[in-house]
C-alpha cells in the first residue's frame, strides 16, 4: 500500500498570529509584508474580529478571512471577538483549506502523494465558562479524527498526523508525560486548560513538541502584559509521526 512507503521530508515554513484585528486595510498590508519579509509559506491568523468572511490574492499568496463571533448582551451587540484566517504562498499545493469556525482552520498541503495536515487554533481564555472550553476542546477532538478517518480511505496517498498549533490559554506544567510532554516549560503552574490540553493529547496520542526542547524562559514566553512583568507560555505545536 502506498502509506507505507517511506515520505520524502519538505521543509515548510509555518507560522501563528494573533492578530488583535485584522478588519483595516493598513493592518492586512503590514502582514503581508511581515509574511513575504520572512518568506512564510503558510500562517494561520487567529482573532480577525472581522464581521464578514472573505478571500483575496495577496502579493506571492492568497488570504482567506473568517468571520468572527457576534456577541451580544441582551440582544444589543458588543462587538466582534474570535475569526481565524489562513494565508498560503502561492507555490504550496493546497489538497483542502476549509475555516471550520471562529476558532479553528485547516490547510492540507499535498507534496508527491504525501498528504501534511495542519490546524490552526484559539482556545478560550481560562476563565471562559466550562461549557464553552468543553465545547472547544471537542471540537478540536473532533475535527482531527475526522481529518484522519477522511483521509485514511485514499489509498493512493501517504498521510501524516496532523501538526496542530496555535494559543491553547493553557499551562501545563514541568511534569513528564511519556511521549506527550517532555518536561520543559516555563513554569510549574498547571490550569484548567492546559489540564484539558493533555488530556486531550494523551486521548490522541499527541506530543506537545515546545516540551521537547529546553530553551530559556526569555525565548519560551508567546505572551506578556504590557508592563512584561507577566509572561506565560500559552502557544502549542502538537505533532505525532507515528
Amino acid at each position: 500500500m502506498a502509506r507505507n512507503r517511506v515520505a520524502k521530508d519538505i521543509t515548510i515554513k509555518l507560522g501563528y498570529l494573533n492578530a488583535r484585528f485584522l478588519t483595516s486595510k493598513g493592518k492586512i498590508f503590514d502582514l503581508i509584508t511581515e509574511l513575504k519579509n520572512n518568506d512564510i509559506d503558510i500562517m494561520f491568523i487567529a482573532e480577525t474580529k472581522s464581521k464578514i468572511s472573505s478571500n483575496f490574492d495577496v502579493e506571492h499568496g492568497k488570504l482567506w478571512i473568517g468571520e468572527g463571533k457576534m456577541n451580544k448582551i441582551n440582544e444589543k451587540s458588543t462587538g466582534v471577538s474570535g475569526g481565524m484566517a489562513i494565508y498560503v504562498k502561492n507555490n504550496i499545493n493546497i489538497y483542502k483549506l476549509e475555516i471550520y469556525n471562529n476558532r479553528i482552520a485547516v490547510v492540507q498541503q499535498l507534496n508527491n502523494k504525501v498528504l501534511t495536515t495542519y490546524i490552526g487554533i484559539y482556545a478560550p481564555t481560562d476563565d471562559n465558562n466550562d461549557e464553552t472550553k468543553n465545547k472547544f476542546f471537542a471540537e478540536v477532538n473532533e475535527v482531527i479524527e475526522l481529518l484522519i478517518n477522511e483521509d485514511k480511505k485514499n489509498k493512493d496517498i501517504i498521510v501524516r498526523k496532523p501538526v496542530t498549533l496555535g494559543d491553547f490559554n493553557g499551562y501545563i506544567g514541568r511534569n513528564k508525560m511519556k511521549n506527550i510532554h517532555g518536561g520543559y516549560y516555563m513554569c510549574s503552574e498547571v490550569n484548567n486548560n492546559g489540564i484539558r490540553l493533555l488530556e486531550l493529547a494523551m486521548k490522541l496520542n499527541i506530543s506537545v513538541i515546545n516540551t521537547y526542547y529546553k530553551r530559556r524562559n526569555s525565548s519560551r514566553f508567546t505572551w506578556s502584559n504590557t508592563s512584561k512583568t507577566q509572561r506565560f507560555e500559552i502557544d502549542y505545536i502538537w505533532e505525532n509521526e507515528n
